[in-house]
């Protein structure tokens, strides 16, 4: 799905006219799909051709999509992650590190050895 653009932006750029109207900005993706299984297939056969016939088509129902009908792709709509949190050793010297929630606020406190089970804990070894 990489292909596909470039190639129209290559073709576009020496055609400028062409992009004006919405027919002719669906015929250079159609063309520059078809170009480029028509070049995939002569360079390295069908069975890569129909691999980028996958990819072009896969491009073209994204464009129509987001071009038509942008409601369908709710983009600006999408859920946040819940619950996400990370280890932040700090600097060096400071002693345990904390788990640090979304929006860099600590969680309760906690610590990496704090949550961590008698058996798994490293100072309990020695």
């Amino acid at each position: 799905m990489i292909a596909a653009p470039m190639a129209e932006g290559f073709i576009g750029s020496y055609f400028p006219a062409i992009q004006t109207t919405a027919l002719g900005r669906w015929a250079l993706k159609i063309g520059s799909v078809l170009g480029l299984i028509w070049v995939a297939d002569k360079i390295a056969g069908r069975a890569v051709a129909q691999d980028v016939g996958m990819g072009g088509g896969a491009y073209l129902v994204l464009a129509g999509v987001t071009e038509f009908a942008p409601g369908l792709l709710n983009i600006a709509g999408a859920a946040k992650p819940v619950g996400t949190a990370y280890y932040n050793p700090g600097s060096i010297g400071s002693g345990a590190g904390r788990y640090v929630g979304s929006g860099s606020q600590p969680l309760l406190g906690r610590t990496v050895m704090s949550d961590m089970p008698e058996r798994l804990d490293p100072r309990a070894r020695f």
